[in-house]
């Protein structure tokens, strides 16, 4: 397993690392991973420099962490490949030997428009990588505001309602995570799937609303699978 949960250990990784002046070294072998689908969202930068979004895995030897980052980080590994995930998503994988710095420079450019960038990949698109916990992802933008130098909201609800709404049961895709949550410890599972939080497929509850799906189709098939017991109100005014 790739990120196994029995080897997540933030203190292990923390205590690997130094800072020197405005540079972090690593004492040990370690290797960030970033999900392949950031690149189709300016999260990862192939160029003159190599630079990726601070939201990705950190594993040295094989204990492993979280960064939740919300700044474009430039990175210089000795190395990198392409792996497969225990999900079949793929990542990048950096690495960098023994004695190397992870990050060059901790002096990183604040970007605010990182703030649409990281939910338009992430929640309105629905691609929450698998190392995220349902805290990790509800607590995202509490910082983002220090990393970006803008704030979203000083109001969060709306924030975790649509990570209530991007994350689904895992025993039932069709119901928000909420429901599945029934313990504190819950909250730190990282096998929710998510979803697009546009799309009406798994999200409607009338069959108007299932037929309103960017995708014709499926929306039909989604009719026909799961019909709607009880007119709502919607649906009323539109009959009316």
């Amino acid at each position: 397993m790739l990120f196994d949960p029995k080897k997540y250990d933030p203190e292990f990784v923390l205590s690997k690392l130094k800072r020197v002046d405005d540079t972090v070294l690593c004492s040990e072998r370690a290797t960030i991973y970033v999900p392949t689908k950031y690149e189709n969202d300016g999260l990862v930068e192939f160029g003159s420099s190599l630079y990726t979004i601070g939201i990705y895995v950190l594993m040295v030897v094989d204990k492993w962490c979280m960064s939740s980052a919300g700044i474009m980080i430039r990175i210089e590994p000795s190395s990198y490949s392409v792996v497969k995930g225990d999900d079949d998503e793929s990542y990048f994988a950096f690495v960098f030997d023994a004695g190397e710095a992870v990050i060059p420079n901790t002096k990183c450019v604040k970007n605010e428009l990182l703030n649409y960038y990281v939910f338009q990949h992430m929640i309105y698109r629905g691609n929450v990588p698998n190392f995220m916990s349902v805290n990790d992802l509800a607590t995202l933008y509490d910082t983002m505001d220090y990393y970006t130098g803008a704030t979203v909201s000083p109001n969060f609800a709306v924030y975790e309602l649509s990570v209530s709404r991007c994350l689904r049961s895992k025993d039932n895709i069709r119901q928000d995570v909420r429901y599945a949550i029934e313990k504190q410890s819950d909250l730190f599972r990282r096998d929710f799937p998510s979803i697009p939080i546009d799309t009406p497929t798994f999200t409607a509850t009338n069959t108007m609303g299932m037929l309103l799906g960017p995708y014709m189709e499926d929306s039909v098939t989604n009719v026909l699978l799961n019909p709607s017991t009880r007119n709502e109100n919607f649906e009323e005014i539109i009959r009316s």
